[in-house]
């Protein structure tokens, strides 16, 4: 990350799964490349970058790294760098996609949706990353 790169991500996407979830990972990514969102998994950026921010906010059960790419692309815009999101995803199993894709887990995305991210801050909003029992 020379020049003028603070930070940069990869798109994912799944082998396999149902269609839905697999359309929702295209979203995601084209998103990513409008707003410059990184998904968490496939976020790297400058330390003196993360530690300037102070990591991840705590506020944030689920989309932490949303709220961070926002901050992140402040720094940058600041500093005259800017976040890449790089063309080549990285492939995921789609097994747990198939194992964890729901109604209910959908309609807890929607509802994320729907109040711009303040439901994710809401740990029983967020069963799916953080139900003992999957």
């Amino acid at each position: 990350m020379a020049g003028t790169t603070a930070s940069a991500g990869l798109p994912g996407g799944f082998d396999s799964g149902p269609w839905l979830a697999r359309q929702t990972g295209i979203l995601w990514n084209t998103a990513g490349r409008v707003f410059r969102w990184a998904a968490g998994s496939f976020l790297f950026c400058r330390a003196s970058a993360f530690h300037e921010l102070g990591g991840f906010s705590q506020d944030w059960f689920a989309a932490e790294e949303v709220e961070y790419c926002i901050r992140l692309n402040r720094l940058g815009r600041r500093l005259a760098k800017r976040m890449v999101i790089l063309n080549q995803p990285v492939i995921s199993s789609g097994r747990k996609v198939r194992a964890l894709f729901s109604r209910q887990n959908l309609l807890h995305g929607l509802e994320a949706i729907a109040t711009f991210g303040e439901a994710l801050k809401n740990r029983d909003n967020c069963g799916y990353w953080y139900n003992p029992e999957r």
